[in-house]
């Protein structure tokens, strides 16, 4: 048996694989060690914990995973709840490359509460565009978009229509809160980004502003520097992307650029990847 975890910084995906290729996945809170200075408590899922005490081999992804300290940071979570197997963890982009390319050549995209950009040889991922973390980088993903809409709320500078919706969503939301669950709170990326889920309940001027600043960001400064230097297939992974891939589409193509495939949740091909490999 073996587990593979894919995890974004709102949403974690561990794929519990046994002798026989049966898969169960459970899903948690996301695990990014970069930006959550506690990890979640795996306590709260008693039945995860007995397949990770059990389990050979743990393939860990998480956004956030980008040095040795990342890494024994999370080899020191699982070993405090009974973790005895072999651990490998890596960034959530390899985990991407891996799900849409396997072996083969590709640029990979990450747009979810978070954003990334690699070129992928087939074996290991190159060119990669340093991440600041989500208070100066993550353009066009989650977080990007959640900020410019609760500025807007709170500024006042929200259409009338928007407003309506954030509210419907939210309720009113106070400045002192905002800046509480940011500046007090284990987790302010994930709340950052819990505002964009609105943006699919309206349509109009604002929303294709917001998406051709934040977008136009991504595209400018992720994606076109690697489609300039590799003539190979583009491919998106992440929950922003895909629902929104119309409108990237549209700026991408304002920049000459093709998306070649969105894929929304990488766990299956990633636990192929790994059966195979």
């Amino acid at each position: 048996m073996f587990i593979v975890v894919d995890s974004g910084s709102t949403k974690a995906d561990w794929a519990i694989v046994d002798d026989d290729g049966e898969v169960v996945i459970i899903s948690t809170q996301g695990i990014n060690p970069s930006t959550q200075h506690v990890l979640i408590p795996l306590e709260n899922y008693p039945d995860l914990l007995a397949y990770i005490r059990s389990t050979l081999h743990i393939y860990f992804y998480a956004a956030g995973i980008s040095s040795s300290d990342h890494r024994s940071k999370i080899s020191a979570w699982l070993i405090s709840v009974g973790f005895t197997g072999e651990l490998t963890a890596e960034s959530d982009t390899l985990a991407g490359a891996r799900a849409c390319f396997g072996r083969k050549a590709g640029i990979l995209g990450i747009l979810g509460t978070g954003s990334n950009a690699a070129y992928y040889d087939g074996d290991v991922l190159h060119a990669v565009v340093p991440s600041l973390g989500y208070i100066l980088s993550d353009e066009g993903g989650g977080v990007q978009l959640g900020k410019e809409i609760i500025k807007a709320y709170i500024y006042s500078t929200m259409p009338d229509h928007v407003r309506l919706v954030f509210e419907q969503h939210f309720g009113q939301v106070s400045k002192e809160h905002v800046t509480a669950e940011l500046y007090e709170n284990n987790g302010g990326s994930r709340y950052l980004a819990h505002f964009a889920s609105i943006l699919t309940e309206f349509d109009g001027e604002w929303k294709e502003a917001l998406f051709n600043h934040c977008f136009g960001e991504y595209i400018s400064v992720r994606i076109a520097p690697l489609k300039n230097k590799y003539k190979v297939p583009i491919k998106l992974v992440g929950t922003i992307g895909y629902l929104h891939r119309d409108q990237l589409n549209r700026v991408a193509g304002t920049y000459g650029i093709q998306i070649d495939d969105y894929v929304h949740k990488p766990i299956q091909s990633l636990i192929d990847f790994h059966k195979n490999n």
